[in-house]
């Protein structure tokens, strides 16, 4: 995966979470977002049962 691939799944991701400028149809949950855009050889590296918070947890920070 490129820089164009992590872009794409990126901004996927924050479609699916609700952030998006415009409605998209066929929002997945962020672990089939996972599965779905990042190499099989890395999932056990990226995926975590608490990565939803944790990306959470980071957009928070944000909000002020």
């Amino acid at each position: 995966m490129g820089i164009c691939g992590l872009i794409h799944a990126a901004c996927a991701m924050a479609d699916d979470m609700k952030f998006a400028a415009i409605s998209h149809h066929g929002v997945l949950t962020t672990a089939e977002r996972i599965v779905e855009s990042v190499p099989e050889r890395l999932l056990d590296k990226v995926y975590t049962a608490d990565l939803e918070k944790r990306i959470a947890e980071k957009i928070d920070q944000f909000d002020v």
